[in-house]
């Protein structure tokens, strides 16, 4: 075989090689990032009590303590600081979660919008958790609220 073919055969391989890797390069920088602010904060001082207790009856384990994540902002130029508190992080087979306990100053509706206004920050904010557990102190219970798909009819 003559060697001009296989030079020829490698330039080539070598440029198409040049072109995909510069567009994957590319198609890289312009990726958006992942929205995730945090990793899962655990605040390791765990305060015993009832809804610790309700949680293990259920089956969890409570690895986190309280704690506050410091949100910040910006409107306008200005800066805004708010934050989100959890109660706990308990864990079982199916991953991590993040407790809310009830309080009989703010209860709950169990409406859509209740749900989203109280739940869905705290889901879009950790995508890595299996869901929220809601402490029903009153009732002893456990709500588990995790972020189903619905199907969406475009008509």
């Amino acid at each position: 075989m003559d060697t001009r073919y296989d030079t020829f055969l490698v330039a080539a391989l070598g440029a198409v090689l040049a072109i995909w890797a510069l567009y994957a390069f590319r198609s890289w920088l312009r990726k958006p990032e992942h929205p995730r602010l945090y990793a899962i904060p655990l605040n390791e001082e765990i305060e015993g009590g009832p809804a610790s207790a309700i949680l293990e009856e259920n089956g969890y384990e409570v690895i986190g303590g309280r704690l506050r994540v410091p949100l910040a902002f910006d409107v306008n130029g200005e800066t805004i600081n708010s934050g989100l508190y959890i109660d706990y992080i308990a864990e079982r087979d199916e991953g991590i979660y993040i407790v809310k306990t009830s309080r009989r100053s703010k209860p709950i509706e169990w409406s859509g919008t209740a749900i989203r206004d109280k739940f869905l920050p705290l889901l879009l904010l950790y995508p890595e958790i299996a869901g929220v557990l809601y402490v029903d102190m009153e009732e002893g219970a456990v709500r588990r609220i995790v972020l189903a798909a619905e199907e969406w009819n475009h008509d």
